[in-house]
């Protein structure tokens, strides 16, 4: 997807992979999980307020990461 946001990809995993992608990756108010952090090119993690303004091009590397604790 050249030319679109974070928020438009993650828009479009959801919309594609309906419910089960909705579960596991969206809050209740529809928002992304906050256990969910993403990366653009191994720059590091995202702000949160930069998914609906980072314009992707091509060849950019998104990683969408599951934030796991324990001890």
């Amino acid at each position: 997807m050249v030319d679109g946001t974070v928020a438009d990809v993650i828009a479009q995993i959801v919309r594609r992979h309906g419910q089960k992608a909705r579960k596991v990756m969206l809050d209740e108010k529809g928002q992304l999980d906050m256990t969910i952090q993403v990366m653009i090119n191994n720059e590091g993690f995202m702000p949160r307020e930069a998914y609906s303004q980072r314009k992707l091009k091509e060849g950019d590397q998104i990683k969408i990461m599951l934030l796991v604790g324990g001890g």
